[in-house]
């Protein structure tokens, strides 16, 4: 049908043309040209609007959105809104994100202020969080391996740092799948090795469907409108709500105390407090759910710190092992190399709270070794914080070089340095070079020729010269003509 051919050509398109213009500038010229190729009796009626647009509305409203504003845009008006991924179990989905948090801190002993990240695994079937890492991490697997751990761990010993936290948080255990974004963080070796020896499955959200994590950004809502607002300090997500107010100059709440303000909250309030989705008490949910299904646990929760490390391949020397340009050796490292007897690459587990001590994996042995730093210095700082330090160190640096003026004495070296290559042929040849440098050290011997005691190059003597000085230093049959 001529009418269903044009449609499809012109209308369902991305270009989105309204159905009118179709009609005045595709269908009516078509008609027109259609009828003059046609015997008068043979003629096509032109339909009138009503019809037309009768005929538009016959069609699947799914495909013709899909046709003219992509699939992507279909898929999510048309979806249905069910209950999408269904728990059955604590653990069953645990669901992981990032997001910094909407308040101005003052970290100990500093006079600057920072927002810290927060890192939330949360239970979709109890919604309660699993784990929670909050600090000054950017985003990475550094923050991702501290959710982690905290995850998996009893919680009673990370409590009682928090004298103000009244109630108890039962959640740990090892999740039987993981639901994550795209980060890289996400898709990193160190990662995969986890999961791999948890038997932990990971799924990743498919592009542009941020549907897949609607709990975890639900929970950072109610954090951000409910325990948030109103604190000194707190920022904005737009610049209408904020207005000409200064998070920044207004900022006095120590990290510390925000840290177990936050907990607390976890604890004592959010877990506590009747929650839509589920209908019902997240402490209870969860309580509730492990007496059906006990979760799993670690075989040897000793080397879990050891399994979470960043997972590394690093060359293993003589000398040890360089990470960060700090070196690690030790007795045992040192026979692993032996055994080895020669540099090879080895895999190494780094704790990102703690670059004291590294665990090099043992193949022979199916073992790791822990090798501590030859820096002392290093125990306790995390890799974040070294990475601070060096940076301020490389700022001390070029302060100190700008204070003594050093780039103007570089520059006046370098002036120097040209004036004196002034009418001298250049070219790049090493063995000139070395030749030159041979005869100026003769000539400081006391030869005024310049003439070497060893070998000359051949390109820079010409036959003659090598003809006399094989005649004067009786080279001959001894080698140099061999």
């Amino acid at each position: 049908m001529l009418i269903s051919d044009i449609l499809g050509e012109k209308y369902l398109t991305r270009e989105q043309k309204t159905l009118q213009a179709v009609i005045d500038s595709d269908i009516v010229p078509r008609f027109i040209e259609e009828n003059q190729k046609r015997a008068k009796e043979d003629r096509l009626k032109l339909p009138s609007r009503a019809s037309i647009y009768r005929i538009v509305d016959t069609m699947d409203p799914y495909e013709k959105m899909r046709a003219r504003e992509g699939a992507l845009a279909a898929d999510r008006y048309f979806r249905c809104s069910g209950a999408g991924i269904v728990a059955e179990a604590p653990l069953d989905y645990v669901l992981i994100d990032h997001t910094e948090v909407d308040l101005e801190t003052v970290p100990g002993g500093s006079l600057y202020v920072a927002r810290p990240t927060l890192t939330v695994a949360l239970d979709l079937y109890s919604r309660m969080p699993w784990g929670v890492y909050l600090g000054f991490a950017a985003p990475g697997y550094e923050s991702l391996m501290m959710c982690l751990r905290n995850g998996i761990m009893h919680k009673g010993e990370f409590l009682a740092e928090f004298s103000s936290i009244e109630g108890t948080w039962p959640c740990h255990g090892l999740p039987r799948k993981i639901i994550l974004d795209n980060g890289l963080e996400f898709h990193s070796e160190s990662l995969r090795d986890v999961c791999g020896t948890f038997g932990i499955s990971i799924i990743h959200n498919p592009v542009r469907t941020p549907q897949y994590k609607g709990a975890v950004e639900r929970f950072f809502r109610t954090l951000n409108d409910g325990f948030l607002s109103g604190l000194q300090g707190r920022t904005f997500s737009n610049i209408v709500k904020k207005g000409d107010y200064d998070p920044v100059s207004r900022a006095a709440i120590q990290f510390a105390d925000f840290k177990e303000a936050l907990f607390k909250w976890i604890v004592d309030v959010y877990a506590r407090k009747f929650h839509r989705g589920i209908e019902g008490f997240p402490i209870e949910f969860w309580q509730q759910g492990v007496s059906r299904q006990p979760v799993d646990l670690p075989v040897n929760v000793e080397d879990l710190k050891i399994t979470l490390g960043e997972a590394e391949t690093r060359t293993l020397r003589n000398s040890g092992i360089f990470i960060h340009n700090a070196r690690y050796n030790c007795t045992e490292l040192g026979d692993l190399f032996r055994r080895f007897g020669k540099p090879r690459k080895v895999k190494v587990k780094v704790d990102p709270l703690d670059l004291g001590m590294i665990h090099v994996f043992d193949e022979q042995r199916e073992r790791f070794i822990s090798v501590s730093c030859t820096d002392s210095n290093l125990y306790g700082v995390g890799k974040w914080q070294y990475q601070l330090i060096r940076k301020e160190i490389a700022a001390h640096r070029m302060a100190g070089e700008s204070t003594y003026d050093i780039q103007r004495h570089l520059k006046r070296i370098y002036e120097m340095l040209s004036a004196k290559q002034d009418g001298v042929k250049r070219k790049s040849n090493k063995r000139a070079a070395r030749h030159a440098e041979y005869q100026n050290r003769t000539r400081e011997r006391g030869d005024p020729k310049g003439h070497s005691a060893g070998p000359p190059d051949f390109d820079e003597v010409d036959t003659q010269e090598l003809l006399g000085l094989a005649a004067r230093s009786g080279w001959g049959k001894s080698g140099f003509w061999e």
